[in-house]
């Protein structure tokens, strides 16, 4: 059986999976992250929910995701670039 996945690959989808999940608007994010409120465990947890291997998510996805979260998070509200997913927000 192949099981199509789907997720949010450039920031105006992630803003709006953000919306949709978080209930938190394009414009809420950037103040949310930049006053260090923007809610982290539950954007983890909707992860966990939403793209879990069952779904057909590699196992390695939702690690990408938290390893490089601040990567993430400023690339999509603070016009950051695309995080290196084969590394960290550390490495680069």
């Amino acid at each position: 059986m192949i099981i199509l996945v789907n997720y949010p690959m450039i920031p105006d989808e992630w803003q709006i999976w953000i919306e949709s999940h978080l209930d938190i608007s394009k414009e809420e994010g950037p103040r949310l992250l930049q006053s260090n409120l923007f809610p982290i465990e539950k954007l983890v947890e909707q992860w966990k929910k939403e793209f879990d291997t069952e779904k057909g998510y590699s196992t390695d996805f939702i690690p990408a995701l938290i390893r490089n979260m601040a990567g993430l998070l400023k690339w999509v509200y603070s016009n950051g670039k695309e995080p290196n997913w084969k590394g960290s927000d550390s490495t680069g």
